[in-house]
């Protein structure tokens, strides 16, 4: 027998026997032998045995090398070496030195099921095995993890003391309820109902077979309340009331897994720092994070840049381009103004979440893509999917763990420790800038409609034009705008008057009205259509 030894610059990281059942290599967690490394491609390679030969097949677009050549399809033998990307495979004669693993483990995402907002409740998904050993010892194990790999070697999630269980036997695979059992290319094999298998899907209960051993399993749901933490802080967002705290707790509950997020709250209220803060908290913290602003770009470009173009799809398209969902290579894609996205890319991004699966404009083929979506509107989405403005059924699909944050006026307690914070971080540090009570009393008067972002822009300006060294009441200013109460049902008004005018003025030409709003046409076009402003009034 003959194994595979991968060493990543250098390092000996694993070990792995090959069976007689085909073992498949890559960046995807649906391979027998995951490699987490932008350089390795979804579906690296794959060896299989074929006529008594292990034979290799090259699946990448970055090439798999055999003794530094390029490959296809080629035998492999003892005493060769494989390069995938910056990692190693030295194939030699299986014996027993144990090889540590040296690569620093990801955070592995759990299995976030839902968030009931008002009973403050979160479900996640847990893993119960029950372990029945040759010997007739039952052994039973809850696992959260969303990947569980079952073997004798002590570095498996679940090590199994059975002699007829290889070193890294088998995984699972357990989101959104559903359950992939995969063999790791055992020696004796995994089976389902007396069937041996490569990989299958499974249901919520039920039991296989590894060696002489028979795993029992139950995927089970469990509610946990999310309380608020005892600190002030998470990450760059300061907040010492409970709605804060309680918005860090589901926020450092939540990053780990790759649920997706809706993130709510007026302008200003720090919706990107959360996004920011969820990536950076996650097992993709390494991988790109992208932001896309809906409501900036006419639908026709969103559609090009989320999905990407063949050459030839349409004028001006003169090579292939790779949309942000392939560019985000697993890490995180943020949506930002969700509610903007026109309705039929709505269609198209529902069936990218439940697919995972996207085309490219002009594209024959479907692409795989690995990516955690979260979203971001400051409008309320239920609202306009009751409207018939967005799709219910996307809604439900990105209300899966719902965060809101709380405007500023309702944070009284928040106002001072932010204002504190802004002062210093404005501050020349030989001469700190103190606030007093008077100016603290000015600030708490004021309604706040822009928020976190308008109360650093007003202690900005206040230490700029600042002679002395505390801020007083004197030295606090306010956007004129700033004085009238704002909510969302306030701005759509404004905003529908806004476009009237300009309409108005142009007598219906609303290329000349985009102009002097300064968005673009179709953008203006969907937002007379949203507001039902009726066209023949300007004729």
């Amino acid at each position: 027998m003959i194994e595979l030894i991968f060493s990543r610059d250098g390092k000996p990281c694993l070990r792995q026997q090959i069976g007689e059942t085909p073992l498949t290599i890559g960046r995807d967690n649906d391979n027998h032998i995951q490699l987490a490394d932008e350089d390795i491609s979804r579906k690296h390679c794959k060896i299989e045995r074929v006529g008594g030969k292990h034979i290799i097949t090259d699946l990448s677009s970055n090439g798999t090398f055999l003794n530094n050549q390029p490959v296809k399809s080629s035998p492999i033998n003892i005493g060769d070496t494989l390069t995938l990307g910056r990692w190693t495979v030295s194939i030699r004669a299986a014996d027993d030195k144990p090889v540590e693993p040296t690569v620093v483990a990801q955070r592995r995402p759990t299995s976030i099921l839902s968030f009931d907002r008002e009973k403050k409740t979160i479900s996640t998904a847990r893993l119960s095995l029950t372990i029945n050993s040759p010997d007739n010892r039952e052994e039973d194990v809850s696992v959260r993890e969303t990947e569980v790999v079952l073997g004798s070697q002590d570095s498996c999630n679940v090590v199994i003391n059975d002699p007829f269980v290889s070193r890294r036997h088998c995984r699972i695979v357990h989101r959104d309820n559903r359950i992939l059992l995969m063999d790791l290319g055992s020696t004796n094999g995994t089976y389902v109902e007396n069937i041996r298998i490569d990989q299958v899907s499974l249901p919520a209960r039920g039991t296989f077979r590894i060696g002489k051993t028979i795993v029992r399993y139950e995927l089970n749901q469990e509610a946990s309340t999310i309380r608020p933490i005892d600190g002030s802080s998470l990450g760059p967002m300061i907040g010492k009331s409970e709605v804060m705290r309680e918005a860090f707790a589901v926020i450092e509950r939540v990053a780990p897994s790759d649920a997706t997020i809706l993130i709510t709250g007026e302008s200003g209220t720090g919706k990107d720092l959360v996004a920011r803060l969820l990536h950076q908290m996650s097992h993709r913290a390494l991988k790109p994070f992208i932001s896309v602003n809906c409501g900036a770009l006419p639908s026709a470009i969103i559609e090009s840049q989320l999905f990407g173009h063949e050459r030839g799809a349409f004028t001006g398209a003169v090579e292939r381009m790779a949309g942000l969902f392939e560019q985000t290579a697993g890490g995180t894609l943020f949506l930002d103004e969700i509610s903007e996205m026109p309705l039929e890319l709505q269609t198209r991004l529902l069936h990218v979440l439940e697919s995972h699966r996207i085309r490219r404009l002009g594209g024959k083929e479907d692409i795989e893509v690995d990516f955690r979506l979260i979203a971001a509107t400051n409008r309320e989405l239920r609202r306009l999917a009751s409207d018939g403005r967005f799709r219910q059924d996307l809604f439900y699909r990105l209300y899966v763990v719902p965060i809101n944050l709380a405007p500023l006026r309702e944070r009284g307690e928040d106002l001072r420790l932010l204002a504190e914070h802004f002062a210093n971080e404005f501050s020349p540090p030989s001469a700190p800038m103190c606030l007093t009570d008077a100016a603290i009393e000015k600030m708490h008067a004021h309604n706040w409609p822009g928020n976190v972002r308008e109360l650093r822009n007003v202690i900005q300006r206040s230490v700029l034009f600042l002679d002395g060294k505390a801020i007083d009441a004197k030295d606090i200013s306010f956007a004129p705008i700033a004085d009238q109460s704002v909510t969302e049902h306030n701005l759509e008004i404004r905003e529908r008057d806004t476009i009237i005018a300009a309409m108005d003025h142009h007598k219906g030409n609303q290329t000349k009205a985009a102009r002097q709003l300064g968005i673009a046409r179709t953008t203006l076009s969907a937002k007379i259509q949203r507001y039902q402003i009726d066209l023949t009034q300007f004729k």
